[in-house]
């Protein structure tokens, strides 16, 4: 299963990129914001950080999906669309997006990085860890079935680790 977790660099134009960044940076983000699975649909006792839904913005839904499923050459039912944003001292929690194979992950970083700062998507796949490190423009799309979760930035980033999450069922 740790081979079906894939990272794609470069993955929108520069267009649609500055789009999603600008979109991103307007005042619309929440403190509360946690991690949830298809059977526990709303944030319940999971360590918070900060959210912005978009599932309500065709943009993402329709526009930015098209482009992912064409580029993966795949089609998705989209479920869920939205932003995530941790700050020093946030960490997310391990958990399952899905519990079906048909159910998929693709997580887009959103920040200029350096590795140094922390950050990374942490993967547990069995016994064994793996990380993807955030990088502008950078996606990682995997099975919902892997247990995942946001490790904290340290002291030395200052700002907001932004992904962006599309929830897919494949069809």
């Amino acid at each position: 299963m740790a081979n079906d977790i894939l990272v794609y660099d470069d993955f929108f134009s520069d267009t649609d990129l500055n789009q999603i960044i600008g979109y991103v940076s307007r005042d619309r983000w929440f403190y509360g914001h946690g991690t949830y699975t298809p059977d526990q649909p709303e944030y319940k006792g999971s360590t918070p950080f900060w959210g912005m839904y978009l599932e309500k913005h065709t943009f993402f839904t329709e526009y930015l999906l098209n482009i992912i499923q064409q580029k993966l050459n795949k089609k998705f039912s989209l479920y869920t669309v939205y932003a995530n944003g941790h700050t020093f001292g946030t960490k997310g929690e391990f958990h399952q997006d899905w519990y079906t194979p048909e159910g998929k992950t693709f997580l887009l970083y959103l920040n200029d990085w350096n590795d140094e700062w922390g950050g990374s998507t942490i993967f547990k796949v069995n016994d064994t860890y793996s990380h993807v490190y955030p990088a502008k423009n950078r996606v990682v799309y995997f099975p919902g079935e892997i247990y995942h979760c946001a490790d904290a930035t340290n002291r030395e980033f200052n700002g907001l680790r932004i992904t962006l999450a599309w929830k897919l069922i494949s069809e």
